[in-house]
């Protein structure tokens, strides 16, 4: 699990991407111990990895002088004559992956995410029959589901292609993509099956509703779902859908209650600052934890941080604390309350995931915890459901 797949963008130019390719972290490592001489082994072992330096020199020096390198190096070299160096220009999108799962995030981001006509690659990349043609979205015989009156009917390269297929549900008239999902055989006419059950859950109700209306303006299911890829191998399928999920469109643009197995492997949609994890070394050995300043990093990169500041900004009687990970994986930001000249008072802790935002009374410490009883019994609603008095 130690590939990635990077991306060289052009910071004159929106942070447009020129080139997309692939590494393996021990290709980099050499490239650290060259700059840490006289290192001792331990160091050796944990510092493998992505930072952007070792990237640009894979990217130049790593392979045969080609037509390909070659453009890359004119192309970099006009970079750094108008001022920018390594750090601005490499970034990694997706890390910490098998060979095989990196060449497949290869192949979609140069066939179906940018484009081969917009990149200084040559080839689209190992087997790129399997994924959807940049911006093409109308239905592709032999490769879309097709639909009739009594369901599904199965293509011929289905099997040749792999069982597994990334579906979008779409909006022709905005171009919106709504929904991201996984699945095999019938599962995205599913969607379209359920949408006329009035009684949904949370999780289905807003695509659902999203569904129906487009249905009666006169779409078909056949003008809304739309696959994106077909794989062979299921692993390969919950990467994939993670990456359209948080890079490619982007959580927040989409119904999805859930960011898909794998999402913290990518970077947000529209996010190339420098983010820890990615672009700095990180500890790829397994078993190491990853710090809280790396999931930080990332949560800032998603945007989780905004709605966190339109709540600090609504109550600026209150000193909230700069947005840090607490409890179980959550931006949080915290702020005494309650508390005068004869009162310890409490911390209220405003705190996010993904877009459902939540709020907690808790302390630091003990005279803290019994303000927080002294204050819930008189209001009437002590003791808590939860024994620790949170």
């Amino acid at each position: 699990m130690r590939y990635y797949v990077y991306a060289l963008i052009d910071p004159s130019n929106n942070n447009q991407p020129f080139y997309i390719g692939k590494g393996l972290d021990n290709r980099l490592q050499s490239h650290f111990k060259k700059a840490m001489a006289g290192s001792t082994n331990a160091i050796d072992s944990l510092i493998k990895g992505c930072d952007t330096k070792s990237i640009m020199t894979h990217a130049i020096n790593g392979y045969n002088q080609t037509e390909n390198t070659i453009q890359l190096s004119i192309k970099i070299n006009k970079l750094l004559a108008r001022g920018y160096n390594h750090t601005q220009i490499g970034r990694v999108i997706g890390k910490k992956l098998d060979e095989s799962t990196a060449l497949a995030v290869e192949a979609c981001l140069i066939k179906s995410v940018y484009g081969i006509d917009n990149l200084i690659n040559l080839v689209e990349g190992e087997r790129s029959e399997r994924f959807r043609p940049y911006n093409v979205w109308n239905f592709v015989k032999g490769y879309d589901l097709d639909y009739s009156d009594q369901g599904l009917v199965s293509n011929a390269l289905e099997h040749k292609l792999g069982k597994y297929y990334i579906y979008v549900l779409r909006d022709p008239s905005s171009e919106e993509v709504f929904y991201v999902g996984k699945g095999t055989g019938n599962r995205l006419i599913d969607h379209f099956k359920k949408s006329s059950n009035l009684v949904a859950s949370a999780s289905d109700a807003d695509r659902l509703l999203k569904i129906r209306q487009l249905l009666a303006c006169g779409l078909l299911p056949h003008d809304i779902g739309r696959i994106v890829a077909r794989v062979a191998e299921e692993s390969h399928a919950f990467i994939l859908e993670a990456l359209f999920l948080k890079f490619v469109f982007g959580l927040k643009s989409l119904t999805n209650i859930q960011p898909g197995n794998h999402s913290e492997k990518f970077r947000a949609k529209n996010d190339w600052e420098i983010r820890k994890g990615f672009d700095l070394p990180y500890v790829v050995t397994p078993g190491v934890r990853v710090d809280r300043s790396e999931k930080l990093d990332g949560m800032l990169g998603e945007g989780l941080q905004s709605p966190l500041i339109q709540v600090q900004n609504a109550f600026p009687n209150l000193n909230f604390d700069p947005p840090k990970i607490l409890g179980a994986a959550d931006l949080s930001i915290e702020a005494d309350v309650g508390n005068d000249r004869n009162q310890a008072g409490a911390r209220i802790r405003i705190f996010i995931r993904r877009e459902k935002i939540q709020m907690a009374l808790t302390y630091r410490i003990k005279s803290q915890r019994e303000w927080i009883i002294a204050h819930l019994t008189q209001l009437g609603a002590y003791p808590l459901r939860r024994a620790d008095d949170i």
